[in-house]
């Protein structure tokens, strides 16, 4: 089956609902094609999903939208759009992305744009339904989890089911065949990890505790507070510190507004706020989309209580 052509997800947008005028939409199918480029080139060269999604310098297209789709997951949902989005939810996988799941069933042309786009946004459903496993609960934080390793497990999933006819059959719901093999991984992955936290020391396992408390807090955050302050602490959370105006290139959903003052007044009021009262923080005023699907989609088991807490 041909890969459907992924421009039909800026064609199908409800602009009606969300007000997005005619020239966004033209703006989003040019990202379209300049993803499309790189992809093929990232083809070429036999290169990782994963890999390239962090490489901003030789993909910024495919880095740049992978960052904005993890972050509009912690993006607050105005009101009048709720009713919306929690339907969507509910309803389960759209049929765009469902038919780009489906296309993967062979693996004809592998370098074609089409195909490579369907696969792209096939990750990226992987990799988002995954997060929301792992931000549901502190246990994939409390073993030392990554949202590294979670890039790594959803383009595992796709390598273990692309090529398999088994997607292309009438009766299949060929996302959801994606979604059990990374579930399986992640079952996989945090039995590994608690097994491995048996033999280290009590200290590892209380700074790993400290940082998902913390992360915990950071994504209950309006999203600009969320990115920034992530960074502001990242020697506490073990992550590589970056200046803001890579931060701001880096996350241009959560920053683009905002001036280099704007950012450095932010960071400091929120470490005041998160020392004080918890009802003072900078926390979201209305759901985001994570918190919408944690309630809607069941996570896998938690394996490392006994081990964590």
């Amino acid at each position: 089956m041909p890969a459907p052509d992924p421009r039909i997800l800026a064609q199908s947008l409800p602009r009606t609902v969300v007000g997005i005028d005619e020239a966004e939409v033209r703006a989003f199918a040019d990202e379209l094609d300049d993803l499309a480029r790189e992809l093929v080139a990232l083809s070429r060269r036999g290169g990782s999903l994963a890999q390239a999604a962090v490489d901003d310098a030789t993909y910024p297209t495919v880095a740049t939208m992978h960052t904005a789709l993890r972050d509009a997951m912690l993006l607050e949902v105005p009101s009048d759009l709720l009713p919306l989005v929690s339907g969507a939810s509910t309803a389960g996988t759209g049929p765009a992305v469902d038919a780009m799941a489906r296309s993967l069933a062979t693996s004809d042309s592998p370098h074609a744009p089409p195909r490579l786009l369907a696969r792209f946004f096939v990750y990226e459903a992987i990799r988002l339904r995954l997060l929301v496993a792992a931000w549901a609960a502190p246990a994939f934080d409390m073993v030392g989890g990554t949202e590294a390793d979670i890039d790594a497990m959803a383009e595992r999933a796709l390598e273990l089911l692309e090529g398999e006819a088994a997607l292309g059959a009438d009766d299949v719901r060929p996302l959801l065949l994606f979604h059990a093999a990374a579930a399986m991984l992640f079952a996989r992955y945090m039995s590994d990890r608690a097994e491995a936290l048996r033999h280290v020391g009590e200290d590892l396992r209380e700074e790993l505790r400290m940082q998902a408390r913390l992360k915990t807090a950071l994504r209950s955050l309006r999203l600009p507070e969320s990115v920034l302050l992530e960074n502001a602490l990242a020697d506490l959370l073990g992550q590589t510190r970056r200046d803001l105006s890579t931060l701001k290139r880096r996350h241009a959903l959560a920053l683009s507004d905002l001036s280099r003052q704007a950012m450095d007044q932010r960071v400091s009021r929120s470490r005041r706020a998160l020392r004080a009262d918890p009802a003072r923080w900078p926390t979201r005023r209305s759901p985001a989309l994570f918190d919408i699907l944690r309630r809607t989609l069941a996570g896998p088991p938690e394996p490392v209580a006994d081990v964590a807490g």
